[in-house]
């Protein structure tokens, strides 16, 4: 169990996380995580940083840039349609977050990491 947080609180942030992970390609946002384990946005912040030591915002960004790196190494799939699997709308953006976010462009992590 996460210090300082009870077994039920560990297992509702548990669930955010999957959601999050399971919506990647979407924008979740902090009120509609902490909605779906019916605390308020406040909270759910203090909360989702105990737990992950991460902001809610880091978080997602650090879930969309692992499933980017993935698709990146095991697929063939084009930077910008990866860029759009992983929520982001603008291509740009999506290689610069990437960039600051692995020293990486997409492009040279692919190059250096697929299999």
């Amino acid at each position: 169990m996460t210090k300082g947080l009870s077994g039920k609180t560990t297992r509702r942030i548990r669930r955010v996380l999957e959601y999050i992970r399971l919506h990647v390609h979407t924008n979740v946002t902090r009120s509609e995580a902490a909605g779906l384990i019916n605390l308020n946005e406040e909270y759910f912040s203090k909360v989702f940083k105990t737990h992950t030591g991460m902001s809610f915002k880091n978080y997602v960004l650090s879930e969309k840039m692992k499933a980017a790196m993935n698709l990146l190494a095991n697929t063939n799939l084009s930077v910008g349609l990866i860029a759009s699997k992983v929520g982001f709308d603008n291509f740009s953006h999506f290689s610069k977050t990437f960039k600051k976010y692995t020293d990486l462009s997409p492009q040279e992590y692919r190059r250096i990491y697929q299999k």
